[in-house]
């Protein structure tokens, strides 16, 4: 069905583009020079977006059995796919979750790794000073050296699983806007750590109009042009 909803497609396409062309070119060639013109120029942009129209419900029409296809053939694969996808969230969460017990016990045994190094360092510091203090010098010095040189043994990297890996992210969280704000206007945090709420500022222009008198924020006017496309002129487009 697709192939026949295709090869239909290509026949229309390449008709409307002969068509369109000539209309674009019509488009590029009016000069508004007068009021006459400016009826004219107003009643050709109406014809366009009447043809426009016409030639989108054409694309839409063909489309629309390819869309409902795809449709129904997502929705037959959208509980499966959603199965997998949970089991693949709740596994990564229980890896993760043991993971990051696994560092953290790593951590804590290197941590009493590193404590008892630092215990037998300083024994053998205080034994050199009790033997220097006696008067055996070589003994000190040999002692001092097995003090510094004591290292702490690393402790056991927790076990990989194949296939899988780890990786941090780090986020933001932003616990005090006001505080960020003004350490952005003291220039203590790049200006880029706020964004302009665009959305926002459009809204108060359109209501506020040449009112808007926000510090660093001008109102901007574009005017556009539209157009009807229910009413139909004498003067047709060239058609395909």
């Amino acid at each position: 069905m697709e192939t026949g909803i295709e090869e239909t497609a290509v026949v229309q396409a390449e008709a409307a583009a002969t068509s369109t062309e000539l209309v674009l070119r019509e488009a590029d060639s009016l000069a508004i020079t007068s009021d006459a013109d400016f009826q004219a120029a107003a009643v050709t942009l109406r014809e366009v977006k009447s043809h426009w129209k016409d030639l989108d419900d054409q694309r839409k029409e063909l489309v629309r059995p390819i869309q409902e296809s795809e449709r129904r053939i997502n929705d037959l694969f959208r509980g499966p796919l959603d199965y997998l996808a949970r089991a693949e969230r709740v596994l990564k969460d229980k890896i993760g979750a043991w993971t990051e017990a696994e560092n953290q016990r790593r951590r804590l045994e290197q941590a009493r790794l590193d404590e008892e190094a630092r215990i037998e360092s300083d024994r053998l510091a205080a034994e050199a000073e009790e033997a220097r203090k006696a008067g055996h010098y070589e003994t000190a010095v040999t002692l001092e050296g097995a003090a510094d040189n004591v290292k702490p043994v690393a402790a056991a990297e927790p076990v990989k699983a194949y296939g899988t890996y780890t990786r941090e992210t780090w986020s933001a969280v932003v616990e005090d806007e006001v505080a960020l704000i003004q350490a952005v206007a003291a220039g203590t945090v790049p200006s880029r750590a706020i964004t302009v709420n665009m959305a926002f500022l459009h809204q108060q222009a359109r209501s506020m109009k040449a009112n808007l008198n926000y510090p660093g924020v001008r109102a901007k006017k574009e005017t556009s042009v539209s157009a009807s496309t229910g009413i139909r002129n004498q003067r047709a487009l060239p058609r395909r």
